[in-house]
C-alpha cells in the first residue's frame, strides 16, 4: 500500500506539473482536471502494475522487458488481460518476440498460482483537512445482487446475506454482482473471470421448511454458479424486444408483449442495448391496452432500446445448459446438477413424480456414467459450510463440505461465472459469501 501511495504522489504530481506548464487552450482536455487528471493517474499506475508484473512474474529486465512492455502498449493489454491469456498462441498473437514467449506465458501461469490470498472486503475512505477521515465504503468481495434477485430474497445491507423467509409461489433464485460500482453504495461485487483458480464459501445459516415449526433441516438448496454471459443475454428472461417509446417512468413494450393487465407486475426489467442501456427497474404495473409497463430509470428509453423482463422465479440454478449446482434435498443426498431436465438425455430416472419434479435429488435415482445428477454425498443442513473450489483453466469444480472434500470433482464447468442460490418454494433459507479468495 506504502508503495502504491508513493508512485500515485509521485504521478500526481507529475501531471499537475504537466498541466500547470501547459497554456490555456480550450481544445486540449487536459485542462479539465476533474475529467483529465483521474484518467492519467489510472494509466500511470496501469502501467507501473504491468511493469512490475514483467519484472517480477515473468523475470525480464532490460531490452526485453521493454519490447514486452511496448507490445502490450500497443495491444492495450493490462495485467487482468495477462492474466486471462489461455494459451502460447494467445501470447504470440501479442506480437510478442518468440524468444519471449515461453518466459511471458509461464509468468502468466505463476500468476494465476499465486492469487490465493483471501479478499474480505472492499474499503473506500476520504480524508479530509479539517476532520477526521470517514469511512465511505465497505462491502465484501463477493456479494449478492440486488437486481438478480427473486422478489422472495431480501439481501443484507453488506451484500454478504441472501435469506428467504414464508411459502412463494415458486422456486427462487438470487444471483451475485456483475460487477463492482464503487460510485454507488452498496452495488459491488465480483466475477468469476473465465480463467485461474478461484475458491470462496457458503455458509448455510438457515434450512428449514416454510410450513412452521422448528423443523430445522426440512428444506432443499442449491448452491452454483451461473454463467455472466447468459444473464447478460437474457436467458433467463420471461420476454426480450425492442421498445416502442417511453420516459424515465414508463416503457411502451412491442405489440408482441401480454394482453394480459398486470401480466409482468413484479418482474424486473433490464435495458440491454439502445437508449438507456444497462439500467434496470422493478416493474410497478402493466397496461395490456397499450403495452406500458410502469418503471423508474435515470435514463429514459426510446425506440432504440432493446429490453428483457427477467422472472427469478420458477428457476432453479443448474436446470439449463448455463449453470452448474450442487443440489441438496432433506429427503435423499447432496448431488451434481447440470442441464436440462425436460430432454431425454439429461439422465435416465427412475420415476419420481410429475416432470417438474424430475431435477430434485431424491434417494430413488439411478445414476449413469458422465450423466447428472452425479451423487457427492449426505444431504446439507443448517449450520454447514460449503467451499467451491474452481480451476477454470481446467474447466473443473471441486466442493467441500465442512472442511472434507464432498464427491468427485465437476468437469466441464466453463465461462465467466457469478455464485448463485436457489431454493424451492417452501424452504426458508439464509445463506451468507466468505472468504473469497
Amino acid at each position: 500500500t506504502v508503495h502504491k501511495a508513493s508512485v500515485l504522489a509521485h504521478s500526481l504530481c507529475a501531471r499537475l506539473r504537466q498541466a500547470a506548464s501547459s497554456p490555456p487552450d480550450p481544445d486540449h482536455p487536459h485542462k479539465d482536471l476533474q475529467s483529465w487528471l483521474p484518467k492519467a493517474l489510472q494509466e500511470d499506475l496501469d502501467a507501473h502494475v504491468v511493469s512490475l508484473f514483467v519484472r517480477s512474474q515473468c523475470g525480464l529486465s532490460g531490452p526485453h522487458a521493454d519490447t514486452l512492455l511496448q507490445a502490450l502498449r500497443d495491444h492495450n493489454v493490462g495485467v487482468d488481460g495477462l492474466k486471462l491469456l489461455p494459451d502460447k498462441a494467445a501470447v504470440q498473437a501479442l506480437s510478442i518476440p518468440r524468444s519471449l514467449i515461453d518466459t511471458v506465458f509461464q509468468g502468466v501461469l505463476s500468476a494465476r498460482n499465486a492469487a490465493s490470498t483471501s479478499v474480505q472486503a472492499l474499503q473506500l475512505w476520504s480524508k479530509h483537512t479539517c476532520g477526521p477521515r470517514r469511512l465511505l465504503l465497505n462491502g465484501p468481495a463477493l456479494a449478492w445482487s440486488r437486481r438478480h434477485t427473486a422478489d422472495a430474497f431480501a439481501v443484507s445491507p453488506d451484500g454478504r446475506t441472501a435469506s428467504k423467509t414464508g411459502q412463494t409461489r415458486g422456486s427462487c433464485t438470487v444471483m451475485c454482482s456483475l460487477a463492482s460500482q464503487l460510485r454507488v453504495p452498496r452495488k459491488y461485487g465480483a466475477v468469476l473471470p473465465g480463467g485461474g483458480r478461484h475458491s470462496w464459501e457458503f455458509a448455510i445459516d438457515a434450512l428449514r421448511s416454510s410450513q412452521g415449526g422448528e423443523r430445522a433441516n426440512a428444506g432443499s438448496i442449491r448452491l452454483g454458479l451461473v454463467q455472466a454471459q447468459a444473464i447478460l443475454d437474457g436467458r433467463y428472461a420471461v420476454r426480450v424486444g425492442q421498445c416502442r417509446g417511453g420516459t424515465t417512468t414508463t416503457a411502451v413494450l412491442d405489440e408482441g408483449a401480454s394482453d394480459q393487465d398486470t401480466a409482468y407486475e413484479g418482474l424486473t426489467l433490464q435495458v440491454l442495448h439502445g437508449q438507456g442501456a444497462g439500467q434496470s427497474s422493478r416493474v410497478f404495473g402493466y397496461t395490456a391496452i397499450d403495452r406500458t409497463v410502469d418503471i423508474v430509470l435515470e435514463v429514459g428509453v426510446d425506440a432504440s432500446s432493446v429490453y428483457c423482463l427477467t422472472r427469478l422465479e420458477g428457476f432453479e440454478v443448474g436446470d439449463d445448459a448455463f449453470s452448474w449446482a450442487v443440489s441438496s434435498s432433506s429427503a435423499g443426498r447432496t448431488a451434481a446438477i447440470h442441464g436440462d431436465p425436460s430432454t431425454a438425455s439429461y439422465k435416465g430416472l427412475e420415476f419420481q413424480g410429475a416432470p417438474s419434479e424430475v431435477n430434485r435429488v431424491s434417494a430413488r435415482g439411478s445414476e449413469a456414467p458422465g450423466t447428472f445428477p452425479s451423487c457427492l454425498g449426505d444431504p446439507l443442513k443448517e449450520g454447514d459450510v460449503v467451499t467451491v473450489w474452481l480451476d477454470l483453466d481446467n474447466e473443473l469444480m471441486a466442493v467441500s463440505l465442512n472442511g472434507a472434500p464432498l464427491g468427485s470433482a465437476v468437469k466441464g464447468v466453463h465461462g465467466i461465472l457469478v455464485p448463485a442460490l436457489s431454493c424451492p418454494a417452501n424452504t426458508d433459507v439464509a445463506v451468507t459469501l466468505r472468504h473469497y479468495r
